[in-house]
């Protein structure tokens, strides 16, 4: 069983920062579809995240379109959409996300929260990352190899391609001309999994 998940957040992962810090990006929200291995849906939420006097850095509203606003009035507590999203992830034997970015935030979320309830490390932690839940990203190296973007840089390395450039290339889905919402982006993570699958990629990974 599959758990696909898409989170938009406060900002970027500060590589100069442990992952616990509290400077660290939060999850303004978390959408997951819990579903079979042919992609039948068992369960899907997609969460707002309540601010609690938070910021959400002006880039990453012009990416998804999230306020500080809408996040206070209509959000949720982050506590309670992560103890659902290890629920959930207690009875997949994989989690997707299209980048890697996605598991670190859930990784710093669930670190602060032990860390605010003084909580030993990994008692949150090790629930999540736990033996028999495999964590597979598409976006590199697979859509990396298969989108064969040049980097701007260095012409003869490719680039990991952004998730919208990914379903173009390889699903020949338009660019979008508008913020798509996250769980838009997350049917879009699931299409991109299936169809990188159907190519004989994540054989190695799945369970038969």
């Amino acid at each position: 069983m599959y758990l696909f998940m898409k989170i938009d957040t406060s900002g970027l992962i500060r590589r100069e920062l442990e992952l616990h810090d509290k400077q660290q990006p939060w999850a303004v929200r978390v959408a997951f579809d819990h579903t079979d291995k042919n992609g039948s849906t068992f369960s899907r939420a997609d969460f707002l995240i309540k601010a609690d006097e938070r910021s959400i850095k002006p880039g990453a509203i012009d990416v998804h379109g999230i306020t500080l606003r809408t996040s206070e009035q209509s959000g949720i507590k982050e506590n309670s959409v992560l103890i659902q999203l290890q629920e959930v992830a207690g009875l997949s034997q994989m989690a997707v996300t299209y980048a890697a970015f996605d598991n670190m935030v859930i990784d710093s979320l669930l670190m602060r929260l032990e860390d605010k309830l003084q909580k030993k490390r990994g008692v949150y932690l090790n629930k999540w990352r736990r033996p028999g839940l495999a964590f597979l990203t598409m976006q590199d190296p697979v859509a990396k190899t298969e989108c064969e973007l040049p980097h701007e840089e260095n012409p003869d390395e490719l680039r990991s391609p952004k998730l919208d450039e990914a379903c173009e290339l390889l699903l020949g889905e338009p660019l979008p001309d508008k913020q798509l919402d996250t769980f838009s982006n997350l049917e879009r993570t699931k299409r991109l999994f299936f169809h990188l699958k159907d190519m004989g990629h994540f054989g190695e990974l799945l369970t038969p």
